[in-house]
């Protein structure tokens, strides 16, 4: 882009996993809504993993924001302003939703033997492992210097169950673990 416009020309956002009310995916939506289910739950690999979201709404603002302001230059956009971990999202929807939620840590080796994919069974998680370093933790400096704000991981959490309650009975889940496959894994993890 930048060859054909030129740098002072062109904005490049570079989002990272895009969350919150009306996402599609289910990447995000699937733990909120799993853990207000409550019970026991199957969570991956460690509590302190790293992971990184944007609000739709917080992205939205920023981009809207470097247009007006006629920006340039690439930036990632991402969030939040903080290291957020697995175990922060886990706990954070558990409070919110003031379930009775029971996390069980899965060791990764265990998860790769049960057939259990990270992203997809397991969304916004990739294993905590060398290799995988920089995908959640990203350099947001540059947008925080240009002015990205973030909503609470609370009220994106709240936004999102709400907007759940809209989805049509019947809601074909893109991302996460069944219920039954949940259980069958757990009653794994208890037998090792």
């Amino acid at each position: 882009m930048q060859q054909v416009f030129g740098r002072e020309r062109t904005l490049i956002i570079r989002p990272g996993l895009v969350v919150g009310p009306h996402d599609p995916t289910d990447r995000f939506t699937y733990w909120p809504v799993r853990v207000a289910r409550g019970g026991e739950i199957l969570a991956p690999q460690k509590p302190e993993a790293a992971i990184q979201v944007i609000d739709v709404r917080d992205l939205a603002a920023f981009t809207i924001k470097l247009i007006e302001e006629n920006a340039s230059g690439i930036f990632n956009v991402t969030g939040p302003d903080y290291e957020l971990t697995i175990g922060k999202l886990l706990e954070v929807s558990k409070q919110v939703s003031g379930s009775d939620a029971n996390f069980r840590w899965a060791p990764l080796e265990f998860l790769k033997q049960h057939n259990v994919e990270e992203w997809s069974d397991m969304p916004t998680w990739v294993p905590d492992i060398e290799e995988n370093q920089g995908f959640a933790r990203m350099n947001i400096s540059k947008a925080m210097q240009a002015g990205l704000k973030f909503r609470s991981l609370e009220e994106t959490i709240r936004d999102t169950l709400e907007w759940v309650k809209t989805r049509p009975p019947g809601h074909e889940w893109r991302a996460g673990l069944t219920a039954e496959r949940e259980a069958e894994v757990l009653a794994a993890l208890k037998e090792k």
